[in-house]
């Protein structure tokens, strides 16, 4: 076997252990969020959106659940919202092709008459959350 192939043979090799370790830890950590889940929720319901960052800790480990949000903006609603405000003459969807898209960082300093003015085009959905497990390192274990 020449080096280039034992090289591709040992990649082949990693790959496939590193996607059994993924789906090891994805087993590990659906089962620790279903064992805090009640936990977790309670702390995420004061949230906006019921998202954002959890915290326990048992056994002197750690573990810090993160809830991100997915914003999706209606496009139709979008292109109202712009042309109703923007343009007063003819269908510009005869010659150019328009995709809306807000950040959110900007959109959390408007103020608020116009973020009211957006609502009702956008949405927000709270992401899978994704999890951290470490161990706490006690005063005798950091020596």
């Amino acid at each position: 076997m020449s080096n280039m192939a034992a090289l591709f043979s040992e990649h082949a090799n990693l790959c496939k252990g590193i996607k059994k370790l993924n789906a090891q830890k994805a087993r590990i950590e659906a089962e620790v969020a279903t064992a805090f889940k009640s936990d977790f929720d309670l702390q995420l319901a004061g949230k906006e959106y019921n998202c954002g960052t959890v915290n326990a800790v048992q056994d002197g480990w750690a573990i810090k659940g993160t809830v991100g949000k997915d914003i999706d903006y209606d496009q139709a609603q979008l292109r109202g919202l712009y042309f109703k405000t923007l343009l007063t003459w003819g269908d510009p969807d005869e010659y150019i092709k328009v995709t809306f898209d807000v950040e959110e960082t900007k959109y959390k300093a408007w103020p608020s008459p116009i973020k009211k003015l957006f609502e009702p085009a956008r949405t927000v959905k709270p992401k899978k959350m994704s999890l951290s497990i470490e161990k706490i390192e006690t005063e005798s274990e950091a020596v």
